[in-house]
């Protein structure tokens, strides 16, 4: 295997630059048309509440609230993620089950305030889960935890969806497959040990070239023998 410097290689990238153009844009091309045709789109719907931790007139200071808060929503997501919590938002709604809808519960960095997010493939069914979620919470805290839990804002119904982003996708995928693309050329060229140069002699076989033999052509163009 051979080296190759840094003004080599960008010799080599620029020679192979059509190579690069046409993997790149080909590449893009097939993420976009992937992501708009098979990649469904999904809607996230958010509700945030407040963790009042507080007892008494001896108020923990703010470092032992956020520590409390933290481990008061990493308590709340567990409690969420149960079957009991999740089949009795779906018997409240009607539904079968919450397939196909991911929750993340965590609480806001700086705050005592906890934010719950439904994100899935109907804002409708998103929003409702949220706002049913958030409520199950609320009463799971007041009466197991003996933590009071108000809601700051409220959930409501996402009028777009959040993802997939497309144009994100059709950029993250061009810069993969050039930067993909070039590493290929660049360790082919590394493999490649065909001597085509004098440069290449001297590298290959580690001796110095002293003269050069000129190729001879004959009237129509072709090498002699």
């Amino acid at each position: 295997m051979k080296t190759l410097t840094i003004k080599q290689i960008g010799k080599l990238l620029v020679k192979n630059v059509i190579w690069l153009a046409i993997v790149t844009v080909a590449v893009m091309l097939v993420a976009g048309i992937y992501t708009k045709a098979f990649v469904r789109p999904y809607y996230i719907s958010t509700s945030q509440v407040y963790i009042d931790i507080t007892t008494g007139e001896d108020a923990p200071s703010t470092s032992a609230q956020l520590a409390a808060a933290q481990s008061h929503a990493a308590n709340f997501k567990s409690f969420a993620e149960t079957r009991y919590a999740q089949e009795r938002v779906a018997k409240t709604l009607g539904i079968e089950d919450l397939k196909g809808y991911s929750l993340e519960v965590a609480v806001i960095t700086g705050t005592t305030q906890m934010e719950i997010s439904i994100v899935g493939p109907n804002a409708n069914v998103a929003y409702a889960i949220c706002h049913v979620m958030t409520d199950v919470i609320i009463e799971m805290a007041r009466d197991y935890a003996n933590v009071r839990v108000t809601v700051v804002d409220d959930a409501v119904q996402a009028d777009k969806p959040a993802g997939p982003k497309l144009l994100k996708t059709v950029v993250v995928a061009g810069i993969a497959a050039l930067l993909i693309t070039a590493i290929v050329i660049i360790v082919m060229e590394m493999l490649n040990t065909k001597i085509k140069n004098a440069e290449d002699a001297e590298e290959i076989l580690g001796l110095t070239v002293l003269a050069k033999i000129p190729n001879k052509k004959d009237a129509n163009g072709r090498l002699k023998k």
